[in-house]
């Protein structure tokens, strides 16, 4: 069993949110020139259109094909370790509660897979057991248990047959017939026609597919790996860490090349389909997973030693969204391919196809960014300034939003309602930078330099005033703000100072003992 507590208190890896941003760009290109184009393809093209629809097709292929998934997979091995360890930190057995999310993301995937044949997740609702049936073991033992169905025991099987066998022969197309089917109803039929097809002929031939050609006992192996991953905290930085980072680079770039190779000459030394099929299927598998160390090592030492991190930071919250932007790329591109839809699968080509696919992954990108900022909680944020009054706490976060916990009503000087046990956003204020408090009232400096106050008496501070719940603006130009009990003080830009509030002991520094409501300018003595 094993426990750890060096991971973050939020149980968010940003490093794990970018390469699963990363993986999910990749499959959305993939599908956008393969699964919703149909490979049909415009008879008019010109030479120009064929001359990138075939570089494009390769090099999406080549980089992402096989590969984005792999991450995937680690990631969610490695999602399901985090939540285990947690509750197992807490006291608490996630297993069960796992096995309830995996119910309902079958019933996620099924519906989806009515949109997108092809669905992956199904398969990940279904395998995702595995994991429950091998996190208690040691990692020794999940490690071998990875090893071997990585090695794509099924493959190896055949191959060990077909040599014993002379007479065995192998039947690669049983998924065929299905996807013959399915392919019909997306180019012809309505919706209702596709989701009826999809849904159930769409998956056997998917499960097929993924069957014959090694994903399913890849895909466990993954996970495995990813849960591993997770326990060996290989992701946090450390010296330690970016050496094995190091060494995984080397090894898959050196296993990588020879088995991409071996995949290209086998042809011209295996003759009998019934020995070459299962040994391509398994250098591909190899080699994929190889290619996939390379990107996945290779992202993490770029993130953590060099100063593109900057650039790879902007993939994590597309990858924090990764269910949603992965369930939106069905739809989005089943309704302007498909038949029910928009039909473009006659009239797109590959560059066609594959400029739609990044055009949604912007729009899915830059939904997500909006989304994150308006939503996320305060511990996703990092805190810039403090301030506490009696038993009253504020914080400001990077983002401008301001946060309180503690015994009083916000904005009043009367304790009304239950403590606030923990942070709750101050909503009628924002893009703040400072913050200082008084006795009753608030102070808040913007980010644009204006000064806005609030609470029991904030424009002249005065026990005669009533509390000013919202926020108003006061001065502009400021760079610091300070508040005493019943008064505020604001250093302007312009180096001048000013102050208002009560005055009975000349604080105002105005030269009188007169309150006031207006900012007065402090008045220092002629030399």
């Amino acid at each position: 069993m094993h426990l750890s507590n060096t991971l973050p208190h939020n149980n968010r890896i940003e490093i794990a949110d970018v390469l699963r941003g990363f993986a999910v760009m990749g499959i959305t290109l993939i599908h956008f020139i393969e699964r919703f184009s149909l490979n049909s393809f415009p008879e008019e093209t010109c030479n120009f259109l064929i001359f990138t629809d075939r570089v494009i097709w390769d090099s999406v292929f080549f980089t992402f094909s096989g590969k984005a998934y792999c991450i995937f997979a680690l990631l969610f091995g490695f999602s399901f370790f985090i939540q285990d360890n947690s509750q197992k930190l807490k006291g608490k057995d996630f297993r069960g509660r796992f096995a309830w999310r995996l119910v309902l993301l079958l019933f996620i995937a099924c519906i989806n897979s009515a949109l997108f044949p092809g669905e992956i997740l199904v398969l990940y609702a279904l395998l995702g057991y595995v994991l429950i049936a091998v996190c208690r073991l040691s990692t020794r033992t999940v490690t071998i248990i990875a090893v071997i169905l990585l090695l794509q025991p099924i493959e190896l099987g055949q191959i060990i047959y077909a040599l014993i066998n002379p007479d065995y022969v192998i039947n690669a197309d049983l998924d065929a017939p299905y996807w013959e089917l399915v392919n019909t109803a997306q180019k012809e039929g309505s919706f209702l026609e596709m989701c009826k097809t999809a849904i159930w002929t769409g998956n056997v031939a998917n499960m097929g597919w993924m069957l014959l050609h090694g994903r399913v006992t890849q895909t466990a192996g993954l996970f495995m790996v990813g849960m591993i991953i997770g326990r060996s905290n290989a992701f946090l930085y450390s010296e330690k860490n970016i050496k094995i980072w190091i060494k995984v680079f080397i090894i898959a770039v050196t296993a990588f090349f020879p088995i991409y190779g071996l995949i290209n000459i086998l042809p011209d030394f295996i003759s009998r389909e019934a020995l070459l099929v299962p040994s391509v299927l398994l250098c591909k598998s190899l080699s994929n997973i190889a290619f996939t160390g390379i990107m996945f090592a290779g992202i993490i030492l770029v993130y953590y030693l060099t100063t593109l991190k900057n650039v790879l930071h902007k993939f994590a919250p597309y990858g924090r969204m990764s269910l949603t932007n992965y369930l939106s790329q069905s739809l989005i591109g089943g309704f302007l391919f498909y038949n029910w839809g928009l039909g473009l699968y006659l009239h797109t080509g590959i560059t066609a196809c594959i400029l739609i696919g990044v055009s949604v992954f912007f729009l899915q990108y830059f939904f997500c960014n909006w989304w994150l900022r308006s939503h996320r909680q305060l511990g996703q944020r990092k805190v810039t300034k403090i301030a506490v009054r009696w038993g009253e706490s504020y914080i400001v976060a990077d983002d401008g939003t301001v946060w309180y916990a503690g015994e009083f009503n916000i904005n009043q000087a009367e304790c009304l309602d239950p403590p606030h046990l923990v942070p709750t956003r101050v909503t009628n204020i924002d893009n703040v930078a400072d913050i200082a408090l008084g006795q009753y009232h608030e102070l808040y400096l913007k980010k644009d330099g204006s000064v806005w106050a609030s609470g029991y008496g904030s424009a002249a501070h005065s026990s005669t005033i009533y509390a000013d719940k919202a926020p108003h603006q006061v001065m502009d130009q400021a760079s610091e703000i300070a508040a005493g009990d019943l008064h505020s003080l604001v250093l302007k830009k312009d180096g001048t100072v000013w102050a208002w509030g009560d005055n009975r002991e000349g604080q105002l520094g105005d030269g009188t003992t007169r309150r006031s409501a207006i900012p007065v300018q402090v008045q220092f003595p002629k030399r």
